[in-house]
């Protein structure tokens, strides 16, 4: 009876779901997530039953329902982002490529057999806490519950911040570089991990059951929900999509809530949105991260020379030596200036030919000067464009896409509005980075072309991509590694986040790619 019960449900749910395909995308997945909830409900409640008329141990019955819980979320949520994909696709958060959608239904397969092959040690886990904590097959009720699952979370939080600032140490980072080699997050991600980062998320998560429940007796149920929303949430930050509420939650930064944009922030900049469900600990603990070594002198003093004098009125003999200075140090920091746009286009039509390196349609970049990109959140009338805008967020070259004759350029940033906090920009000596190549990574760096597309560009920005742009800006594919055409200097053209790394046969070679970003975006360059 319980069994054809859970069918009946099973099928119900079904029909809602495709009664629900007239509606909108976030009704899909609402509908979708409410039925998820259903079956796991339906499904414990059948465990607790068959379990007490069998006279299972409640170790068992509370390990079964654990498991079973953190397993069908995990599976649920993942494959609703998969079926829903197309339908959601206006919150991705970096535009999906049919190379990086491959890879992530690569990913599913194993970690689904994982999951699996691991059922016995989830068992061992869950038992292990039963024995530990003060829990019970007894009613909620509602306040301590609530109470209880609230301290958990906080404990979650504070204990997965500090493990994942120990794991960006730089004696601990190597047990972490893999989570990180996900660079674009996406469904199925969450657990690409080292055996020792996920050890000590497991600690994390379900130390917090014991903590609390040691302090505040607490019925089963509450932690098998708490079990359930910190599965939920790992899904979540890791999907690429950055779905309501998230996206609401973005538009107040006051609330301090990881949005999966945050979290994939993170994964392209490391040093910030550290994180888990909130950042309330990001600041105590960049104390931790600030005990990292100091960058190798030999590389890190040839950038950020400061060059002294005004830009006004310099004369072409300190053109020059300005110039050579940008070609020695790669990027050199001019203080204290001030300057009309006027001027400053003045200035830099004595470098050379002008040009604006902005890919499709983009008319906002030029609503103060026809030929100065203008980057900010903020419209020149002081209106905000959103959370939703996305100004060059991603490590990239400047001209990426351009011809190999056209794309060795001086870009000139003028600092008009800085913000109290936040805004840094990066900077890469990919000089330096090529020549400490290892052998072995510039055997294989050696025969790859960087494939760059000004379309992809414009799609990442949401911008249009017409003919002409198209025309002007064609697909480019460049060796990877190759000499300066001025001063015969070897370096690396990283392109960008969104190019393609290819071997002879124009096969994308995603390990060397992986690996080439990790040598690039070391602290040392």
């Amino acid at each position: 009876l319980l069994w054809l019960s859970f069918c009946c449900e099973v099928n119900l749910v079904i029909a809602m779901i495709i009664h629900a395909a007239a509606m909108s995308p976030m009704g899909h997945w609402v509908v979708g997530t409410l039925g998820l909830l259903c079956v796991i409900c339906i499904m414990l409640g059948m465990i607790e039953t068959g379990c007490e008329s069998l006279q299972v141990p409640q170790c068992l019955t509370f390990a079964l329902c654990g498991m079973c819980a953190s397993n069908m979320i995990w599976f649920g949520t993942n494959a609703g982002f998969e079926v829903l994909g197309t339908k959601i696709a206006r919150w991705r958060i970096v535009p999906d490529s049919k190379h990086q959608h491959a890879r992530t239904q690569e990913s599913a397969v194993p970690q689904i057999m994982a999951k699996l092959a691991g059922s016995w040690l989830d068992i061992c886990i869950f038992m292990g806490v039963w024995f530990t904590s003060n829990l019970s097959f007894c009613e909620v009720n509602p306040l301590p519950s609530v109470a209880s699952f609230l301290l958990m979370v906080g404990c979650l939080d504070f204990g997965l911040s500090l493990w994942h600032c120990i794991l960006h140490l730089p004696c601990m980072y190597k047990y972490h570089k893999i989570h990180h080699s996900v660079r674009i997050t996406g469904p199925w991600m969450n657990e690409v991990e080292h055996p020792v980062e996920a050890m000590g998320n497991t600690v994390v998560k379900y130390f917090a059951v014991v903590l609390v429940s040691n302090c505040l007796p607490m019925s089963t149920k509450v932690a098998v929900a708490y079990f359930m929303f910190s599965t939920w949430y790992g899904v979540m930050v890791h999907s690429g999509y950055n779905l309501p509420p998230f996206d609401w939650i973005g538009r107040m930064p006051a609330l301090r809530i990881i949005t999966p944009k945050h979290h994939q922030d993170h994964h392209l900049n490391g040093t910030k949105n550290l994180g888990a469900i909130t950042s309330l600990w990001d600041r105590l603990f960049q104390k931790v991260l600030s005990t990292a070594p100091e960058a190798d002198p030999r590389h890190s003093s040839r950038m950020g020379k400061t060059w002294k004098g005004s830009l006004r009125d310099i004369s072409d003999e300190q053109l020059t030596d300005l110039v050579q200075a940008v070609r020695a140090h790669g990027m050199i920091v001019i203080p204290n200036q001030s300057w009309s746009l006027e001027e400053q286009e003045t200035f830099t039509q004595r470098l050379g030919e002008l040009t604006a390196t902005v890919v499709g349609q983009a008319p906002e970049y030029f609503e103060v000067h026809p030929r100065i990109v203008r980057l900010s959140n903020f419209r020149a009338d002081g209106q905000w464009k959103g959370p939703s805008y996305q100004g060059a967020e991603v490590w990239h070259q400047d001209g990426d896409y351009m011809k190999m004759s056209q794309r060795h350029i001086l870009t000139v940033l003028s600092a008009d509005k800085i913000p109290r906090s936040g805004g840094g920009t990066g900077f890469v000596d990919l000089v330096a980075a090529a020549a400490a190549l290892p052998p072995s990574l510039r055997r294989k760096a050696a025969s790859l072309n960087c494939f760059s597309s000004a379309r992809r560009n414009a799609e990442y920005m949401k911008r249009d991509f017409t003919a002409e742009d198209a025309e002007r800006y064609p697909d480019q594919r460049m060796p990877v590694l190759h000499l300066h055409p001025r001063d015969g200097r070897e370096l690396l053209l990283m392109g960008s986040e969104l190019s393609i790394f290819e071997d002879q046969q124009n096969q994308p070679d995603v390990e060397t790619t992986q690996a080439l970003f990790q040598h690039v975006l070391s602290a040392q360059w």
